[in-house]
């Protein structure tokens, strides 16, 4: 049995359920917005901490096509339910940590140490602090753009510490695009020299099954769709394009800055053919992954 939960980016913490025809509503206004024109890299702003891979920027911009895209995933793959693991969203009182939340527009705090010697006496309403593994869930979306395969394995493992004995871990990422035309071939070589050059694996959607199994999960489930890009695909093909578009848009500035393109002139130029390509030349797709695993 699966709850359906609000269409709201990260897991909800309000409890009102959101019908598809709604998710639909609020995902099919994204439809004209991948024709309007692309923030600059200047304009944008990406995290210049050392040691961070991430390569998208995280502004206003970002955040508005995060939400969309949370949207349109929860309702093309993930069927309307934002809890897909089987039986995690029965629990009474279930705790869920949404690892990498990007978006989430509420949280709670919750402490863990090796013991509690030094918990503080009072604490803030939203903030409570255990020496056990505390989570029922742990939701995870799209970080193959933010880990390297390294970093992979040692956040499973983090993940299967935090969570109880039969909790569960879901993750969402995205895979390859099917059928490229020379245009999307072309950008998919700038990519793959990004991801390189981040050490960020394209792949990780594939391997992340048997990762989990490596890091001590069992009922590891995978589930992975491909969805139209372009209007032969409809209205969601239109949308999915969209959100695809403005993601290469967004990556411009790791894109410069090694020098991968020129300047930004040669990266429009880059761009703008993938979207023909896929209005007018039937077949191209994009492969999405959604998996669970149980502790």
């Amino acid at each position: 049995m699966q709850i359906r939960l609000p269409s709201l980016t990260g897991l909800p913490f309000i409890f009102k359920a959101a019908s598809l025809r709604e998710m639909e509503a609020n995902t099919n206004s994204l439809v004209s917005l991948g024709h309007m024109a692309h923030p600059r890299a200047s304009q944008r702003w990406y995290n210049p901490a050392p040691g961070v891979k991430y390569i998208l920027p995280s502004d206003e911009t970002e955040r508005e096509r995060l939400d969309f895209q949370h949207r349109f995933l929860t309702r093309k793959l993930c069927d309307g339910y934002l809890i897909f693991a089987p039986n995690a969203a029965l629990k009474k009182d279930l705790q869920v940590l949404d690892s990498a939340t990007g978006t989430a527009p509420g949280a709670n705090f919750i402490g863990i140490d090796i013991q509690d010697r030094l918990f503080p006496a009072v604490t803030l309403e939203n903030a409570s602090f255990s020496v056990h593994s505390v989570f029922d869930l742990v939701n995870q979306r799209l970080l193959m753009a933010a880990l390297g395969e390294e970093q992979w394995k040692i956040a499973l493992h983090e993940v299967h510490r935090v969570l109880v004995p039969g909790g569960y871990v879901q993750f969402v990422e995205g895979s390859r695009l099917d059928n490229m035309g020379p245009a999307s071939e072309a950008c998919h070589k700038v990519f793959s020299k990004l991801l390189g050059a981040r050490n960020l694996n394209s792949n990780i959607a594939e391997l992340l099954p048997a990762m989990l199994r490596d890091a001590g999960f069992r009922n590891v489930w995978s589930e992975t769709r491909s969805f139209p890009l372009g209007k032969w695909g409809g209205e969601d093909g239109l949308i999915h394009a969209d959100l695809i578009i403005r993601a290469f848009s967004a990556l411009r500035g790791p894109v410069l800055s090694l020098g991968l393109v020129a300047n930004e002139a040669e990266y429009d130029a880059l761009l703008e053919p993938v979207r023909k390509e896929w209005d007018e030349f039937p077949g191209t797709g994009l492969r999405w992954m959604k998996a669970y695993a149980c502790k």
